[in-house]
């Protein structure tokens, strides 16, 4: 890329497989191409760390406080058609704004999307299966607590054949990363056998235990590497775990769809080993889930400088089962994470509401950890009494668990755990 003023605009010019023309500062301009000439392209500009390199976009984004910052991405409008274009190595990015991708449940990246803005990272946009977004890799390795991963995007190159997978693998700079096992994906593409590519980029690069996330897509190839290491579930804290455990990302996962936040009183009659009442606990207590652990990244980008500073909100976060040997577990595994919600032993049919209103919150048992078949009946009881002025979010497994519950869901989200198909369905109160 080469840039240059004219009239008091930046004129940038693209070195790549197409050349191209921008103009800065934002506006509709036209863009041109020199090997398919198209006067009718139009495009924005956007900062070296924008997160959408040549996938599109619907608008363009600003971002005051670097107004010195020269732009060398070109972000196409909705509309507009895209034009290809060759990394030539790795985005030249610093680490407090390198290209991320967090990674999760498809279906729920909106609300990964929710957690990693209000969170402060910047150019948050929603793929499938992950949020794309720019950032310190050690900081949303550290704070965030929905993802499962989070990968940094380090090239994009057209890739019809092995020849042309192989120039462009040439091209990265990958020895900073230190050893990388692939891991491939195929689809749509002339490339079609994962078991193939795979085979030729473990060739092309240094052999070790950092993953190489490597994705063809309609000719294209992303290149990411995997910053977390461990995926991000594995806080450090349940080491004790209950019969069909709920993972601690999913988790955070829906609490948000609950529509659950610091302040808001919570309740999980059946809570197992605790991992609702541990996450919301925490997230109350402004701990970062991933303080307990190191990461991948940490091995080649240095920790952020600014410091986390804990807001606490008191809030009450309560758990009960009716197995005192689970609820020790519980405990236990609270005092590992550094929280103390209300842990007791207790028949749910017996629960009393502990405030006026709040979210009641619960993964009841299903299959064959089903050893109480009336568990949905004795929660649907408490919605319909106790707590019926109360917000609720229930994981089912059935149309008939959904019916026992006994409340009309204003929210129907598909899920997995444990391999199976489930739903997390989220009701209103009665009583408003």
């Amino acid at each position: 890329m080469k840039g240059k003023v004219i009239q008091g605009k930046i004129i940038l010019t693209f070195d790549n497989v197409y050349s191209k023309l921008a103009v800065w500062p934002f506006e509709k301009v036209r863009l041109r191409n020199f090997a398919e000439p198209d006067p009718n392209f139009l495009c924005t500009c956007a900062y070296p760390y924008e997160s959408s390199l040549g996938l599109g976009c619907e608008s363009a984004y600003s971002n005051e406080d670097r107004s010195d910052s020269i732009p060398a991405i070109v972000q196409f409008m909705s509309g507009a058609r895209r034009l290809p274009f060759e990394s030539k190595g790795a985005p030249q990015l610093t680490s407090s704004h390198a290209e991320l991708f967090a990674v999760c449940p498809p279906g729920l990246e909106r609300w990964t999307a929710d957690e990693i803005k209000e969170t402060g990272f910047k150019r948050v946009q929603l793929e499938v299966g992950g949020v794309s977004f720019v950032g310190h890799p050690i900081k949303a390795n550290l704070t965030l607590r929905c993802p499962t991963r989070i990968l940094q995007r380090i090239g994009r190159f057209p890739a019809p054949s092995f020849q042309a997978l192989e120039r462009g693998f040439n091209k990265l700079e990958l020895s900073e990363f230190g050893g990388l096992t692939a891991h491939v994906s195929c689809s749509k593409s002339k490339l079609y056998h994962s078991d193939a590519v795979k085979e030729r980029v473990n060739r092309w690069v240094n052999s070790g235990q950092t993953g190489l996330y490597v994705r063809i897509h309609r000719d294209r190839c992303t290149v990411s590497v995997d910053t977390s290491g461990d995926r991000l579930h594995r806080r450090g804290w349940r080491v004790e775990t209950g019969p069909a455990p709920l993972r601690e990302t999913l988790a955070s996962i829906l609490l948000r769809i609950a529509g659950w936040k610091p302040g808001i009183a919570l309740v999980d009659p059946m809570c197992g080993s605790g991992t609702f009442p541990i996450e919301a606990a925490l997230r109350a207590a402004d701990i970062p889930p991933g303080e307990d652990r190191r990461f991948e990244c940490e091995t080649w980008c240095k920790k952020p400088s600014e410091t986390w500073v804990s807001r606490p909100i008191h809030t009450l976060v309560a758990g009960g089962d009716r197995n005192q040997n689970t609820i020790e577990i519980a405990r236990r595994n609270a005092q590992r994470a550094g929280v103390e919600p209300r842990l007791e032993t207790m028949d749910a049919s017996l629960l009393k509401a502990p405030a006026k209103t709040g979210l009641i919150i619960c993964n009841p048992p299903y299959g064959r950890r089903a050893k109480n078949p009336r568990a949905y009946e004795q929660l649907g009881l408490l919605l319909s009494t106790e707590f019926r002025a109360w917000k609720a979010g229930v994981i089912v497994s059935s149309p008939s668990a959904q019916s026992a519950l006994n409340r009309h869901p204003s929210h129907v989200v598909p899920i997995r755990n444990g391999g199976l198909k489930l739903k997390f369905i989220v009701m209103e109160p009665e009583d408003k």
